[in-house]
C-alpha cells in the first residue's frame, strides 16, 4: 500500500505533465480539424487551399502545408479577443460603475467563438493562399 506522500507526490507529477499532454493534444487536434474545412463542404462553401503561387489549387493538403494558415488564424482570433476584451472593458467601466465581476469563462468561450466567426471570412479575403469557393 502507498503512503500519502507518495500518493501525493504522484499527483502532483500528474498534474504536472497533464497540462502539457493536454496542450499538445489540443494543438494537433486543432490542426487536424483544419484539415477538415479544406476537404468539405459546409453551407454549400468549401476552402481551397493555393500553392505558394497563388494560383494553383491544392487538392489534398497536408498538415505541414497548414500551419502557416493556421498561425494567422490563430494568432488572428487572439487578436480579435483582446480587441473584444478592450472594448468590453470600457463599456462595462462606463455602465457598471468599473464592475467587472460578472466576467466569467463562460463570456471568454463567447468571444472566442465570435471571434472565429469574424476573423475566418476575413482570412479568405486577406490571405493569398486561401479562396472560399461555392460547392
Amino acid at each position: 500500500m502507498l503512503n500519502f506522500e507518495t500518493l501525493s507526490a504522484l499527483w502532483s507529477i500528474f498534474l504536472f505533465y497533464f497540462a502539457f499532454a493536454w496542450s499538445f493534444s489540443f494543438v494537433v487536434g486543432l490542426l487536424l480539424s483544419v484539415k477538415k474545412l479544406f476537404k468539405h463542404c459546409f453551407d454549400g462553401k468549401k476552402l481551397l487551399l493555393l500553392s505558394c503561387d497563388g494560383k494553383s489549387v491544392i487538392d489534398r493538403p497536408e498538415v505541414f502545408e497548414q500551419t502557416k494558415i493556421f498561425r494567422k488564424f490563430f494568432f488572428a482570433i487572439i487578436w480579435s479577443v483582446a480587441v473584444q476584451m478592450i472594448i468590453i472593458s470600457v463599456l462595462s467601466y462606463f455602465f457598471t460603475e468599473g464592475s467587472f465581476a460578472w466576467f466569467n469563462v463562460y463570456y471568454l468561450y463567447i468571444l472566442v467563438l465570435s471571434s472565429g466567426a469574424l476573423v475566418l471570412p476575413m482570412l479568405g479575403v486577406r490571405c493569398t493562399m486561401i479562396r472560399i469557393k461555392q460547392c
